[in-house]
């Protein structure tokens, strides 16, 4: 089985800067990985440069027709750290800033430049990662409290620019079990 990779972008997608790392990238592009003879499922994956950060944003597992069906096993391989790294091997792109204030990058990626595309998006995504210290988790449990009347765990996103309010209550859960919160009262904002 030989499997062909492609990774594309819309020609008319703007290109924005990753981080402070003198690299830009299309805003958004696709990577598409499928069997060369048309059996095995095709992986697409999605993804955006987000606030200075590559993300994966979707996974899609296709089956062709005729060929096997999808599996558990194809869906736990899917390593998307390893996918997007791949993508911003092929697209990420060094630049520097010419004396008109125009960016001005290079055509193609050599090996030597896409390796330190990738080292320098794993530094900016391991620093898009947050540590619940018990400091943090003590200024969690002040932010809920004094919005108890309101949305606490919506004001805890708020408050620490956190785009999901899933992480804000996983945020809220662990300040309860470490003990800076009480236990939650069954449907109301609050503790015990």
């Amino acid at each position: 089985m030989v499997m062909k990779v492609k990774i594309s972008s819309s020609l008319t997608a703007p290109w924005v800067e990753m981080g402070d790392l003198r690299r830009h990238a299309p805003e958004r592009f696709t990577l598409t990985s499928e069997d060369s003879e048309g059996n095995e499922p095709t992986l697409r994956a999605e993804f955006a440069v987000i606030n200075g950060v590559p993300q994966c944003r979707e996974i899609h597992l296709t089956c062709p027709d005729g060929g096997r069906e999808l599996r558990g096993a194809d869906v736990r391989s899917v390593r998307t750290e390893d996918l997007l790294e791949l993508a911003i091997s092929r697209v990420a792109r060094s630049f520097e800033v010419a004396e008109n204030g125009a960016k001005v990058s290079s055509v193609h990626v050599d090996p030597d430049d896409a390796a330190e595309a990738i080292r320098a998006v794993r530094e900016l995504r391991g620093q898009t990662r947050v540590k619940l210290t018990p400091e943090l988790l003590r200024q969690v449990a002040d932010v809920y409290r004094a919005n108890v009347g309101g949305n606490p765990t919506r004001a805890v996103a708020e408050h620490f620019g956190l785009t999901s309010d899933r992480t804000a209550r996983h945020w809220v859960k662990r300040a309860r079990e470490v003990g800076e919160l009480g236990a939650s009262i069954q449907g109301k904002a609050g503790e015990r």
